[in-house]
Formats: structure tokens, C-alpha cells, sequence
């Protein structure tokens, strides 16, 4: 029967938490170049003459030397991302005969040359592979280079292109062929030709990031089936399984399961076993341990599974339902080894109890309980317990389980010889097979206090010594011993299980002896570790005790018995070898999430008696025995970087910690893609994902570029549902892909409100764009951003373009604009003086044609009369006009003398006049004017200045000249008029007077 590799399983406390989707393409092997040993051969050929200066190298070098050009840095490619770039590690020509480095050749020198794997990758399983990689190159049809693959170690075969002889940047190159799959063993390989008259740019074939992909469907999964070779079996124990696969498949990790009573595996409560499985093993036994604390139940079911990586992942058949019962629990006592002396053992010796035991033990505790001196075990209190053990083991074979203890000084322990031993567990409740009967006896000599012994050794130490107290007439102060009495030390062998002799004899006097008679002590001596294994003893855990050569009474020859244990780990830090089992190779630093490493100790201790402890990440994890080898076998179920350390301890002495190795675990690639989740019709989309892979399902888009992680995409045809695009991915730990709907949409239609418009300071624009679902808006105006809804309100101060930036799901900016063109008022105005407190009135009025007027007083005629002083305003809009024209009158007071109630003036005068010789109004004189004894006239301009006057003609004609003969402008001017009639001074008139001129 094909033996099958059962590896030790531990798991990593470590949670990976990777949400992918399932995998259906893995990288089955990968190389960058990185690795000081790549997996390449450069010299030994395989097709073609191997010839030529024009030789394979590996390095870094991108620098030119002596006419040769610089080699393309890895950042510039026609797309995709080279791993290390711009200048990492790559296979490349170079000729050897020049100083340059970096890839090129020497056209004059004919060369064919052959680099191929020397290692390989397992191809059973998959529906198609293919090969990829990197490649630069300048060449010709004289001067490329080939790609070749072979199956099983069979013969090479061109692949791929004809020629690789035009790439003035990096480029990505897939290679797919149906002759790749079912292959136990596919390699590939690069072969270089050039012939001696070629005449082009010397610029060498470079390749970089070779990987194998294999692609497989989960529509036509091979089988895997459970048979068990019985319908029932006890808890605790084992039962056989036939694993049976339908086809051949690689080297694999596979999971064997055991389900919960009703045959449930996701309720399953046994922990999973991993196995790894060579290639072609597809039928096998594997005899699988059941839990000893596992529940009766009669459909139990076993699947075996093969993991993922790598694949194909198969989920097995479950075995046919059988039968666990709940068996009794058994306890055998063992004769402790103290016991094997041909006297009694002393009270207050050390014991050792042994035993085996089966059944189901859950929160329990062992316990060795001894007897009274009739062989009785008393049904209730008191129990003489002479140690315990907490434990949910069973212990059916050798080892067997053992309690610790000592003979207790104890009134319910009296000297007698029918003394039994048993040895009972708590959870359930069970007695043990009593071992006995045996002699217990009061012993004159106490050994050392009864105090155990620990002591450590290094190889080159000088040895340990000390003090050993010696008490005698412990229990009876008349025992005497006779002159020339040594104490000496002697050593038992503690083995539970029977030696050679009757009781392991292994040595006495060479640790130290003294003549005495009375209480004294050993000066005890254990001597550095080549003589102390020259004596015969060597490192372990020995019965240690004080005898007498000459004692009154034989009886009082052997004193109490106490433990010395002897450790002495190497001084040489403990090395190891790391393997990894699932990707077969040495010293990984790079691993897989699940896969197994083996860690094989290079020197152990050559008695196999040490433990040694396998720390991870600086915390004690195992404990192998040395007699297992010390080795151990790890699966990494989780993400991260370990290290680990191994430390020899031999009998309780901890060694020198080993050096570290460092190993970082890694599960597949990420592939979560970015892009965003719209665009608008005719954009070109940027895809980008985080490692090198493969874009699928983007047939309705026009590919603009792709590379291996990114990709650029443009639809021209919207779609409300959206575009699904897929990218899948693969490292040498497995597969995953991922994808992503990008919903195109068409730009919205934008056409703000009001179109362009003129308008005065201080109006308000409400300005708006058609709502819609989905729509974002933003108004700006002078780079100021006014507004983020469909309207807004705008007070524009000066002329200027307001525009309106409108997007569909935040893509597609549609713009629009609002040209507001702002005109500002005109402004007038006058001053005039007036009598206050209703002494005197005043008219003021503006002429104005086809106008509308709003006075500050609320009137909206042409004139008001005022009786008192202040600031009048009036507003004049007219048709024509885009703004309104305010004039501004300031009347202020002057001093006033009443008339007398009798006096009369009549004076009227018109408030415009139109100076264009019309013969129409065309003066400013009165209309009614008299009668007058003294009368003076003046006219002012808004700003005070007198440019008319004083006249003394009551019927005075003002033609719109100034007094220095220039035309007043057209505006409004002040009046005043002073006059007096039969000696009476009557109050100052006073108003204003528009003048008009052309189209004014």
C-alpha cells in the first residue's frame, strides 16, 4: 500500500479575513528573478548550436557602455506593472565580450543561445494554461528571439510567435496552447539568435515576470469518495477510511472532515486533519483518530476534500453514515518503580504512579489513591491522595499517564505491607484496577530534606557541586550505625516502565560519599558532562537517596527517596531546515496561507532525551520531543509574517535559542478593481487593479490600451444597467477575480434661465436650470462658486458671464452661461433756500416726457410743493431708459421776515424751458409777474455757482446763457428771486428750473 504523508497540524492564531469571489485561474509558477538562485539553466542548451559571445545573464544592470544604448526601464511598458520596476533583477543577452551589463548583443558575432526552467509546474486538472511574461527587444528577422515548451521531460516545441523582434518598450505577452494542460511536468524556455551580418541597434531579447496560469471550470470537477471499513466504532478510538479520487491530479492539500451525529459538516465539531497527497495517489487508506470526548451518535460521516491551493478545489462525497458509542471507561494501575526495591518504600520517598487508561474524559482529574495498611479503600473520608493529574487524556498504550507524588507522614499511613494502589478519574467517575499489595515502612535516613534536585550542565562547564543534608534517627533516636559507616549517594532509574534490572540500578558513591555515624552532609559532586556520561549516567531524571554500608539494624541501610534530574542541552545554537511540502522547496521565505512547512532540526541532541520548544513570533508554542525527532510540520492559516525560533531543553535546562527564520505568508491576490461606478458616454474609463492579471467581458467598449493591471475603456452607447468588467488575477498561492459595473450614461441637456440680459445695479437675477434625479449643479460666477442647487438668486454689481456646470451622477459637466450686462442709475441734484415752518412753500418739479415719477414723498406727478426744508428725492424711469434718473433736492433754511397780512406779490414762472430757437418756450422769463418797487433775479447751477443775474426786470428772459456767455448745459438749475412792493419786503421765492437742450 503507497504510504501517505500525515503532517502535524497546528493552527496559527491568526484570523484571515480575505472576501473573494470564487477562484477559477491560479498561478502555478512564478518567476521574477529576484531570488539569488533563479529556477533558470543559461548554459547547457537544449535547442539550437549554444554558441556565440552573445550570451544569457541575470542581473540588474540597465546602463549602456561602449556604444551600447541603455536598456528600457521597467516603468516604461506598453502596459501593465512589472514587479521591482523601474530596475529590478532580469534574464537578458548580453555579450560578453563587451563591458556593458544590460541587455544587447554583438551583431557581428553570430550567437544561438538557450535559457530554459529548471523547475516546473503541475498542470492535471485544468481546462487551459497559459504562459506569460515581459519582454523587451530591439532586433530583425535576423536577430529575435523564440519561446519553446516541453511536456514530462519530453522534447522542446516552439510557442507563441514566429519572432520576438520589435519591442522599443516592455511589453506583456500571453501564450496560450491546448498542448499545455494534463502535464505531470511543463517547462518553457527563451532561445536567442542572431546572425554575424546583422546591422541593427544592438539592443538585447530581456524578459522579466514569467508566470504559468492555469484556468479551470467547476461545471466538470473530478470526484472524491469516503468509504469506511465499518458501521461502528467506540469513542477514543480509530477508524479506517478508503479515499478514493476519479482522476489523476496534482500534488495537493486536502482536508479530511468528520461531521456532527446527524451527518451535518458545517456543524461539524471535530477539528479538520490536513494531508498532502503526491501526484497520481488516488487511492489510499487513512485510519482517522476520533475524539475521545466526542458524543454517541449513529450517523457520523467522513469527506475528504482537496483545498484550495491548489486547485482544482473538490469537495468530497461523504462517507455512508456509521455509529460511535459511548464504550466504558477503564483505568489499569502500573507497579510504580519505587516499589521494585527489594525494601520497603520509606515514607516521605517520592512515587511515581503509572497507569493506563480508556474511554472518555471531559473537565477531569486523575488521581492516585492509596490504600490503608489492610488494603482497604475507605468508601468516604478521609483518602490518602498521593498526587493528581488534570487531564482529559486517555492513555491506552505506551507512554502511559503518570502522577506524581510523595508516601505522606501521615498517622492514616502506619508501616505495614498490604498496602494497594489505584488510580481514579473524576469526569466520569472511575476506579481504576488497583496495583499491590507492597511494603511501606518508617526509614531512619531523610535524604536531603527531602528536597528534589535540579541541576543543569553545559558541555564545556566546570560541573556542579554542592551540600546534601544527611538526617538520621528521623523516626527512632536508638538507631545507631557502627564505625566505618559511609553515607553514600545512589541513583535509581525512574523509568514507570520495568528495566533491565529489578529496579534500574544505575550508580553508587561516585556522586559523593562520607564516614559518619551521626547527622552529617555529602559534599555531592557531578562532574563536567563528558566525565559524568563516562560514569554511566547521562542527562536525565533519576531516584536519588542516602544508604549507610553499616548500619546497626539492615533495615536502616536505605534512607527516603528523592528526585535529581540532570539536564545539559548542547551549547551550540540548534539549527534547522525549513521546507516547504506544498510548493517543494527549501528555505521559503515566501509561502502560501495553508500550505505546510516542515521544520527539521540539523543536529538534535544525540541521546533524544531533550524537548525542544518551537516559538512563533517570540512566543512558546511546542514542544517536541527529541525522541520524535524535534521536528515539526506547520500550517500557515493566516496572512502574515512568522518567525521562528527553536530552543533545546533538556530535562528542564533551557539551551541557546536558535537564529530566526522569517517567513511571510501570503494568500491570492487582491483584485479589487478601481474604477468609478459612471461615466458618460464617449469618456475614456481608467481601470486600475493591484497586481498583474487578465481583463475580460469589456466586448461592447472600444479598448483604447490595456496591461496587465490597468486598462482603458470607451462606450459609446449608454447603458442604465451598466457594463460588467472583469479582471481576474493569480499569484503562486491561488486565484480570485473581481468585477466591476460601470454604468454609462448620456450628458444632460443644460439651458440656464434667463438667457443673456441687461439689468441696473441692485437687481436681483433668479437663474435656473431644468431639475432632474441624479443631477448636481454649480453656479459660478467671477470664480466664485454661488450656488450648488438648479437656482439661485444673483445681485450682480458689475457686468460679467454667470456659469452653470450641471452632471448626471457626478459625470458628464454640461455647461451653460448667463451674460449679464449691469447699468448703473444717473443722478441729479439742486439746492435751494426756503423759509421753514410753513413760512414759505416751494414747487419742485421735473418735465420729463412718457416718464413715470416717484417722489420721496410717495407722489408720483411731475411737481410737489413743499412748505419746509430738507432732502426731497424723485425717480424718473421712461421707456427708453434701462435705468431709473434720480434727482436729489437739498432745501435749506434762510432767515425769514413775515409780511404784513395785506401784502401782495403775484409771481409765476415755468419750471423748464428749451433753448433751440423754436420759437417755442424757448426762455425761462415769468409768467406773471408784479407789481414790483424793487425785484432781482438769480440763477444757479447744482453746484452753487451763480451763471445768471442778478437781473432787476420783473419781466426778465433768461436764454439759457451764462453770464460769461458760454450755453449752460442742459440740468436743473436754482432760482431766486428777491422783491419788494410800497416799501414791504416780501419773503424770497425761490425754485428750480430744467433746461433742455437736443435730445435731453
Amino acid at each position: 500500500m503507497t504510504t501517505l504523508k500525515i503532517w502535524l497540524v497546528v493552527f496559527i492564531l491568526t484570523t484571515l479575513s480575505i472576501s473573494t469571489l470564487q477562484a477559477q485561474s491560479i498561478q502555478l509558477y512564478g518567476e521574477d528573478f529576484e531570488n539569488a538562485f533563479p529556477n533558470m539553466d543559461l548554459t547547457s542548451g537544449g535547442v539550437g548550436a549554444n554558441l556565440g559571445s552573445n550570451q544569457w545573464l541575470i542581473n540588474s544592470a540597465f546602463t549602456g557602455v561602449g556604444g551600447y544604448s541603455n536598456t528600457y526601464s521597467q516603468d516604461s511598458t506598453f502596459g501593465g506593472t512589472i514587479s521591482g520596476a523601474p530596475y529590478s533583477r532580469y534574464l537578458h543577452i548580453q555579450d560578453n565580450g563587451s563591458a556593458a551589463m544590460n541587455a544587447n548583443f554583438n551583431p557581428g558575432n553570430a550567437s544561438d543561445r538557450f535559457a530554459y526552467m529548471t523547475g516546473s509546474a503541475c498542470t492535471y486538472g485544468f481546462n487551459s494554461v497559459n504562459f506569460s511574461f515581459f519582454y523587451t527587444v530591439h532586433g530583425s528577422s535576423t536577430a529575435y528571439a523564440e519561446v519553446y515548451y516541453r511536456k514530462n521531460g519530453g522534447p522542446w516545441t516552439q510557442t507563441g510567435a514566429t519572432q520576438y523582434n520589435d519591442a522599443y518598450k516592455w511589453r506583456y505577452e500571453i501564450i496560450s496552447n491546448p498542448d499545455f494542460v494534463d502535464a505531470s511536468n511543463l517547462q518553457f524556455a527563451f532561445r536567442w539568435i542572431n546572425d554575424a551580418g546583422t546591422q541593427v541597434n544592438p539592443a538585447g531579447f530581456a524578459v522579466d515576470d514569467i508566470r504559468i496560469v492555469g484556468f479551470y471550470s467547476t461545471v466538470s470537477m473530478d470526484s472524491i469518495h469516503v468509504n469506511v471499513l465499518t458501521d461502528s466504532v467506540c469513542q477514543g478510538t480509530s477508524i479506517l477510511a478508503n479515499i478514493v479520487i476519479s482522476d489523476t491530479l496534482c500534488d495537493g492539500n486536502y482536508i479530511l472532515e468528520l461531521s456532527d451525529a446527524t451527518g451535518n459538516f458545517p456543524n461539524a465539531l471535530f477539528p479538520p486533519q490536513y494531508y498532502i497527497i503526491p501526484l497520481g495517489l488516488i487511492n489510499f487508506f487513512v485510519n482517522v483518530p476520533l475524539p475521545a470526548n466526542i458524543l454517541p451518535g449513529n450517523c457520523y460521516k467522513i469527506r475528504f476534500s482537496r483545498d484550495n491551493p491548489p486547485p482544482p478545489p473538490i469537495v468530497g462525497i461523504a462517507s455512508a453514515c456509521f455509529t460511535i458509542y459511548n464504550c466504558p471507561n477503564t483505568i489499569t494501575t502500573i507497579q510504580p518503580a519505587v516499589t521494585r526495591d527489594s525494601n520497603a518504600v520509606c515514607i516521605n520517598s517520592v512515587i511515581d504512579v503509572p497507569f493506563f487508561s480508556t474511554g472518555v474524559f471531559v473537565n477531569n482529574l486523575y488521581s492516585a489513591q492509596l490504600s490503608d495498611s489492610n488494603g482497604v479503600f475507605p468508601s468516604s473520608p478521609p483518602f490518602t491522595i498521593l498526587g493528581t493529574l488534570p487531564s482529559d487524556a486517555n492513555y491506552p498504550a505506551s507512554p502511559p499517564g503518570s502522577i506524581s507524588g510523595v508516601i505522606p507522614n501521615s498517622p492514616n499511613v502506619p508501616p505495614g505491607c498490604n498496602y494497594y494502589i489505584r488510580v481514579k478519574s473524576s469526569n466520569p467517575l472511575t476506579y481504576g484496577v488497583p496495583w499491590g499489595p507492597f511494603c511501606i515502612q518508617k526509614c531512619d535516613i531523610e535524604t536531603n530534606n527531602k528536597k528534589d534536585i535540579s541541576v543543569c550542565l553545559q558541555p564545556t562547564s566546570q560541573g556542579w557541586d554542592s551540600l546534601i543534608r544527611v538526617d538520621v534517627n528521623h523516626f527512632d533516636s536508638i538507631q545507631t550505625y557502627l564505625p566505618g559507616n559511609r553515607f553514600t549517594i545512589e541513583l535509581r532509574n525512574s523509568n514507570p516502565l520495568p528495566p533491565p534490572t529489578p529496579w534500574g540500578f544505575v550508580n553508587t558513591d561516585s556522586l559523593g560519599w562520607v564516614t559518619a555515624v551521626n547527622d552529617t552532609t555529602i559534599h555531592m559532586v557531578i562532574p563536567p558532562l563528558n566525565q559524568l556520561v563516562a560514569m554511566g549516567i547521562n542527562p536525565g531524571s533519576y531516584y536519588m537517596r542516602i544508604n549507610a554500608t553499616n548500619a546497626a539494624n539492615p533495615e536502616n541501610a536505605f534512607g527516603t527517596v528523592v528526585r535529581l534530574t540532570i539536564g545539559a542541552p548542547t551549547d551550540i545554537p540548534p539549527t534547522f531546515t525549513s521546507y516547504n511540502q506544498t510548493q517543494s522547496n527549501l528555505f521559503p521565505d515566501t509561502i502560501c496561507v495553508n500550505d505546510v512547512v516542515d521544520f527539521w532540526l540539523n543536529f538534535p541532541h544525540p541521546n533524544q532525551k531533550s524537548t525542544y520548544i518551537w516559538n512563533l513570533n517570540g512566543t512558546q508554542n511546542w514542544r517536541v520531543p527529541g525522541s520524535q525527532g524535534g521536528n515539526l510540520a506547520l500550517i500557515f492559516n493566516g496572512v502574515g509574517t512568522y518567525i521562528i525560533t527553536v530552543t533545546e531543553e533538556n530535562f528542564g535546562c533551557v539551551g541557546t535559542s536558535s537564529a530566526s527564520d522569517t517567513i511571510v505568508a501570503i494568500g491570492p491576490p487582491s483584485t479589487l478593481i478601481t474604477a468609478p461606478l459612471w461615466a458618460c458616454v464617449g469618456d475614456t474609463i481608467h481601470l486600475t487593479a493591484p497586481n498583474p492579471g487578465i481583463w475580460n467581458n469589456f466586448f461592447k467598449g472600444d479598448v483604447i490600451s490595456q496591461g496587465d493591471d490597468e486598462l482603458f475603456i470607451r462606450f459609446d452607447t449608454a447603458s442604465a444597467s451598466g457594463y460588467i468588467i472583469r479582471f481576474d488575477a493569480q499569484n503562486f498561492c491561488g486565484s480570485a477575480y473581481s468585477q466591476k459595473s460601470v454604468k454609462v450614461v448620456n450628458p444632460p441637456l443644460v439651458a440656464a434661465q434667463p438667457s443673456d440680459t441687461t439689468v441696473c445695479t441692485g437687481s436681483v437675477i433668479n437663474a435656473s436650470v431644468t431639475t432632474g434625479s441624479a443631477l448636481s449643479y454649480c453656479w459660478v460666477g467671477k470664480s466664485d462658486t454661488l450656488a450648488t442647487t438648479a437656482s439661485t438668486s444673483i445681485t450682480p454689481d458689475s457686468s460679467g458671464t454667470y456659469f452653470v456646470t450641471v452632471r448626471y451622477h457626478g459625470v458628464c459637466p454640461t455647461q451653460d452661461s448667463i451674460k449679464v450686462d449691469v447699468r448703473f442709475d444717473e443722478k441729479d441734484s439742486a439746492s435751494a433756500l426756503l423759509c421753514p415752518a410753513g413760512l414759505d412753500t416751494m414747487t419742485l418739479s421735473v418735465d420729463y416726457p412718457a416718464a413715470s415719477f416717484y417722489w420721496s414723498t410717495g407722489n408720483s406727478e411731475s411737481f410737489i410743493s413743499i412748505a419746509d426744508t430738507g432732502t426731497y428725492w424723485v425717480d424718473i424711469k421712461t421707456d427708453t431708459a434701462v435705468c431709473k434718473r434720480r434727482m436729489t433736492y437739498t432745501i435749506l433754511p434762510k432767515e425769514c421776515i413775515p409780511l404784513p397780512s395785506d401784502s401782495v406779490s403775484n409771481l409765476s414762472l415755468p419750471n423748464v424751458f428749451s433753448p433751440d430757437g423754436s420759437g417755442q418756450n424757448d426762455f425761462f422769463t415769468p409768467l406773471i409777474s408784479g407789481p414790483f418797487d424793487q425785484f432781482q433775479v438769480e440763477i444757479y447751477n447744482r453746484w452753487g455757482n451763480l451763471i445768471y443775474g442778478p437781473a432787476s426786470d420783473p419781466f426778465f428772459q433768461w436764454d439759457g446763457n451764462e453770464n460769461n456767455g458760454n450755453s449752460a448745459p442742459a440740468g436743473v438749475y436754482f432760482w431766486l428771486v428777491n422783491a419788494s412792493y410800497k416799501g414791504i419786503k416780501y419773503p424770497p421765492q425761490r425754485g428750480f428750473v430744467t433746461l433742455i437742450r437736443g435730445n435731453n
